[in-house]
């Protein structure tokens, strides 16, 4: 197994389409901040939308908005989310400080 091309220390077990083998703490910690995550990114659920600047540029209709909030809940069910969940928390929940 390929080491993942981010960090270059851990096994690059997901297939990342903007750089190749990449493991699970760099795909959830550096999406969409410093790895350019293409939109068809399976791992980023419902953050999809973010990912894609073609989108930002349209107005989203009450549907539109409404599948992506529906697309984003099943997201929050899937194996992939769990891997980000903890890093979630901490972005939504106050440290108390």
């Amino acid at each position: 197994m390929a080491t993942c091309d981010y960090c270059h220390a851990r096994k690059g077990k997901r297939q990342c389409p903007a750089l190749g083998a990449i493991c699970s703490v760099c795909c959830g910690t550096h999406r969409l901040k410093s790895i350019p995550c293409p939109s068809s990114c399976g791992y980023l659920g419902g953050l999809s939308i973010v990912a894609d600047p073609e989108i930002q540029k349209v107005a989203v209709s009450r549907e539109a908005f409404e599948v992506a909030c529906e697309k984003l809940m099943d997201f929050t069910l899937s194996p992939a989310a769990r891997d980000v969940e903890g890093e979630a928390l901490q972005l939504c929940v106050p440290s108390g400080d």
